[in-house]
Order: C-alpha cells, then structure tokens, then sequence
C-alpha cells in the first residue's frame, strides 16, 4: 500500500532542522522547478483505445500518482539519499544501493510502499492500522500478527540527472534506460528498504505485462490497469485504463490473410473430446500459445493417423498445410523437436478482445 506517512524506523532519519532543508531546496530549486511542476492524468474510454494505441505512448502499470521525490546527493562527502514529500516540507534520509555517480543531483519521481516478507515471494500488505501524524509508527508495529514488512520504493521516472535537467530534453523512453543503468549491479538482499522501476513497453507487449509479469510483482494488489505515458519531449497527459484482476487471459484467434499465409506451419496439435477436431495453436512474440483454428481432417487417412499418434488431451507439433480449397491446415507430419511457428503482427492486443 502507498505510504503517506512514514514511521519511525533505524533506517530514516527525518530532517527537522529548516536550514537545512533550506539548503537541499535551494540546491533542487536550481535544477527543477518541482513546486509547479504537474502530472495530469485522465481515464480513458474503451472506445478511445483504438486511437490512443496508435500515438506515441508506452504502457505500463497504473499504481496511483507518485507521493514522493527521490534525492541523490552527497552531503559531507557521503552518498545521500534524501527523500522529500510532494508538498516539499518534510524530508528524510533513507537508505540507498546505486552506483556512486548518480550520487551528483539526481531526482527521481518515486512512490513509497509497505511490502510484506514472505520468504521469496513478497505481497503488498495494507497500512492502514498505522495511525500517526509523522512517521512514529516502530517497524515492531508494522510487523503485527508475527508478519514481517519492509519499504519498496518504487521508481515511475527520472527528472534529473546528475545535475542535468532532463525531463524536457529526452524521451520517456531514453530516460526509462538511465534507470535501467541505475539498476544495472543492484541486487535486493532483503533489508529494510527495497528498489524496484516501473517497466515501460509498446503497446503490443501488454498482454504479456498483464499476465505474466503482473502477478509476479510484490506491489501487484495497488495495480489497478495500465498507464499510458506520452514518449515524446514535450508535456502530454497521462491516460489510465482500469482492468479487473479477475480477468483471464483470452483464447484469442489468430487471423493469417492470404498474402501473410505461408505454405505450410509447425503448430500444436491438441485433441479434444470429439471425433476428429483438433484445436490448432501458434504463438505470438511473447511466446504465448494463441489459438489458430480448427484442424482439417476430411478423410480417413487423416484421421486415423491422428488418433494413432494423438492421445486425448494430449498436444504434439506438427508440420500443418495450408489447403486453398477447404481453407484450413491440416496436420502433416509429427514434428517432435520444433516447437509451434511464431507469427508475428496477428494478434489482436488484451483492451480489445
């Protein structure tokens, strides 16, 4: 869950004195103007979908607006990490593992979370027990019911980099790799404060982002849909669409035109319950099984060899024919050790099915 209010903890040490966050403001004022700067994000229609997928946007997961700023500076010669709330009048020093050069000015747009330790897996956990004015809450109290939690800061852009204001001079996408070299040696030794960057991928990956990597994140429970971002230099607003955790993954089909068919495929072969229909799947660039067609099997031969080699329930590849005049494949030869043909581009994207 967002942290809003930040408790007490060995790791954080909260900035009282003014002068100086004085001087750490002064120092940001310099770079940015982060008191009139403004994130606008709108909610987007299922119908208006169509039209925004074909603009200059990336995709990636819609978490709620960032809460904090994250300073890397030195301060005393040391590597600082300071961050600062929205309102920029509270300020805390925290923990941090990056390389010693981003340590020279750097402002990251971050959000703040509670993460329960589960051993290798990690859940989002709430926070709602905590009642406090100011960060008073002890670790020992967010570790109630014998459960153990620990900090995620999670990182959604870069908005300065090493004293150099960056925000309108590059692409989202440009910036989203000076992350990734933030990231480039840091590992997760499960301490008190853990790092993670918000994945930014075209459009044609959201599936793939949905499915597979969604349900592995430990702040997956505050996803609520998928963000899109402008990747251009200029200011654009933000677009978010909600989609239900409860949604699976469609079995979608794969259209193949005429002047992308080839003149034969390995595709998977998987039998069903009735006589002589066999379901016919390719994969997509995601490597996700995608559902093809209906297998062509309109004379004995072929069905008695299908029912010899194909067990029920059972898929096995096979190098399939295209036949002009039934418009369908139809399953050649058994092919073991080849795993089904990738097509690319025919896939129709998870917001339209």
């Amino acid at each position: 869950m967002l942290v809003s209010k930040i408790p007490n903890h060995v790791d954080i040490i909260q900035l009282h004195v003014r002068s100086e966050q004085n001087l750490i403001l002064n120092r940001i004022k310099q770079l940015i103007d982060l008191e009139n700067y403004k994130s606008v994000t709108l909610k987007l229609e299922e119908q208006q979908l169509p039209v925004l997928k074909k603009q200059p946007f990336l995709v990636t997961f819609n978490t709620g607006k960032s809460n904090y700023w994250l300073f890397l500076t030195r301060r005393n010669n040391r590597q600082t990490s300071v961050l600062i709330n929205k309102m920029l009048n509270k300020m805390w020093l925290i923990p941090s593992f990056f390389p010693d050069q981003y340590y020279r000015d750097t402002i990251l747009d971050v959000s703040l979370l509670t993460v329960k330790n589960s051993g290798p897996q990690l859940d989002i956990t709430s926070t709602e027990n905590i009642n406090t004015e100011s960060l008073e809450v002890t670790v020992d109290k967010l570790r109630g019911n014998g459960k153990s939690f620990h900090f995620l800061v999670l990182i959604h852009d870069l908005m300065v980099l090493r004293g150099k204001n960056i925000l309108n001079q590059t692409l989202l996408s440009e910036r989203t790799q000076f992350i990734d070299q933030l990231f480039q040696n840091y590992k997760y030794l499960y301490g008190s404060f853990e790092y993670a960057r918000k994945p930014y991928i075209r459009y044609d990956f959201l599936e793939s982002l949905w499915f597979d990597l969604r349900p592995t994140l430990n702040y997956q429970s505050i996803i609520s849909g998928i963000l899109f971002r402008s990747n251009t230099k200029a200011d654009k607003f933000n677009y978010f669409y909600n989609i239900p955790h409860y949604l699976k993954r469609p079995e979608k089909v794969v259209h193949v035109t005429s002047e992308e068919r080839p003149k034969s495929l390995y595709l998977l072969v998987e039998s069903t319950n009735t006589v002589d229909t066999y379901k016919l799947y390719a994969t997509d660039r995601d490597k996700n099984l995608k559902y093809l067609d209906i297998a062509l099997v309109n004379d004995m031969a072929t069905s008695k060899r299908l029912q010899s080699e194909i067990g029920k329930g059972e898929q096995v590849v096979y190098r399939c024919e295209y036949d002009n005049r039934f418009g369908a494949w139809r399953p050649i030869t058994k092919a073991i050790d080849h795993k089904p043909d990738i097509i690319y581009g025919l896939v129709e994207t998870l917001v339209n099915t």
